[in-house]
């Protein structure tokens, strides 16, 4: 998914503008952090990790009901801005954020049962 920031510009692409009859570039700085919202109602975890997919992950959730749920990241982001087209990048004061599309799954539990032997 594609995110904007409130102002509606992409982040993670430079921008070039005349300011005052002055050239002034922008580029998206460092990621701040990342907001997980795992649509539980158990609050957000904010990390600075990104998260790894399976069965590296370093952010997962366990859920206590079986149900529909939507996850929600939000990513946190800095910038940098250059005057003149050639003097230092400088911060920009401030962040952006971005929220992704919600991502439905189903959560479904699997009970374990002892046995007396192997099944076959």
């Amino acid at each position: 998914a594609r995110s904007r920031s409130s102002s509606g510009y992409f982040l993670g692409a430079a921008m070039t503008l005349i300011l005052r009859g002055l050239r002034a570039s922008t580029k998206p700085g460092a990621v701040q952090g990342f907001a997980w919202d795992f649509g539980d109602g158990g609050g957000v975890l904010v990390t600075s990790d990104p998260g790894g997919p399976y069965p590296d992950q370093t952010v997962a959730r366990a859920y206590e009901r079986s149900g529909a749920y939507e996850v929600r990241l939000t990513t946190t982001w800095a910038g940098e801005f250059q005057v003149g087209g050639g003097g230092p990048w400088l911060p920009v004061v401030g962040t952006a954020t971005t929220t992704s599309e919600p991502v439905a799954f189903e959560v479904v539990e699997a009970p374990a049962y002892l046995v007396s032997g192997p099944e076959g």
